[in-house]
């Protein structure tokens, strides 16, 4: 029991269970983009996807919200670049 405590207080393991969380939360925020575009516009063009990938969280954040609040599919998709 001891060697795990000092595991989990080391800076790496610490440094990895943040990437995993970070990584996750990502993964949640790309798939609800896509539920939500595929929820108000049926089905979302396969380019979508990959133009979501390498973003931060934040920047996932307000796509979600502008997935939710856009007018049309094609003005979502404008905003990717």
């Amino acid at each position: 029991m001891f060697r795990e405590d000092i595991i989990r207080e080391s800076v790496i393991y610490q440094d990895i269970l943040e990437q995993g969380v970070q990584q996750g939360q990502q993964q949640a925020l790309k798939t609800s983009i896509l539920d939500a575009l595929d929820a108000r516009f049926g089905s979302v063009p396969a380019e979508v996807a990959p133009k979501l990938e390498g973003l931060t969280p934040e920047q996932l954040q307000g796509l979600l919200r502008q997935a939710v609040l856009c007018g049309t599919l094609d003005a979502f998709i404008r905003q990717l670049g």
